[in-house]
């Protein structure tokens, strides 16, 4: 169906970022045993904002990067 035609037709679209309630039950575990390793942040200073988006576009940075005020 598309877009444009789902408030016009009276539908709803739903989902979820995190899944179950069980789902996330499940995940709180796993963390509170030490089974989910945390996700990298590579700090960065805002000067390099532009070559910071490269290097996450080009999969050059794993996880994610924060911009630290210069």
């Amino acid at each position: 169906m598309p877009l444009p035609l789902i408030p016009i037709m009276e539908r709803q679209v739903q989902g979820s970022y995190t899944g179950s309630p069980a789902d996330m039950d499940e995940l709180m575990e796993l963390i509170r045993l030490g089974k989910v390793d945390p996700i990298p942040v590579e700090k960065r200073p805002a000067s390099q904002a532009n070559e910071t988006l490269e290097d996450l576009k080009n999969g050059k940075i794993i996880g994610r990067a924060a911009l630290i005020h210069d």
